[in-house]
């Protein structure tokens, strides 16, 4: 999956923190740290699907990030949660999960 930014909505930063206590830069950190992907489900436009990304932030935080991976590879960030799902000791990854590399670069809320 290549995703070169983020898109940031104002409505869901402030829920990130408000309801969450998530920071847009530890999402950001998420889509660093080569996190694992997971296919939700398809979007109302075509080629423009739900995911999740499953990782750590730089601090070690396990979070969930639910995004819609754009046409323009960039990831609409749709809420981000703290998670206790990965087990850092686990060394199977389930089929369910894929990992790829991404080429990332902020972009500024919209």
């Amino acid at each position: 999956m290549k995703i070169t930014g983020i898109i940031w909505l104002k409505d869901v930063v402030n829920k990130l923190g408000f309801k969450h206590h998530v920071e847009t830069y530890e999402v950001e950190e998420v889509f660093e740290n080569k996190p694992l992907f997971r296919f939700i489900e398809r979007g109302d436009i075509e080629g423009e699907n739900l995911h999740a990304a499953f990782g750590r932030t730089d601090a070690g935080r396990y979070l969930t990030v639910y995004f819609i991976h754009k046409t323009t590879h960039e990831a609409l960030v749709i809420s981000a949660l703290r998670t206790k799902l990965l087990n850092p000791f686990s060394w199977v990854i389930p089929e369910c999960f894929y990992r790829e590399s991404i080429s990332f670069r902020p972009v500024d809320a919209r």
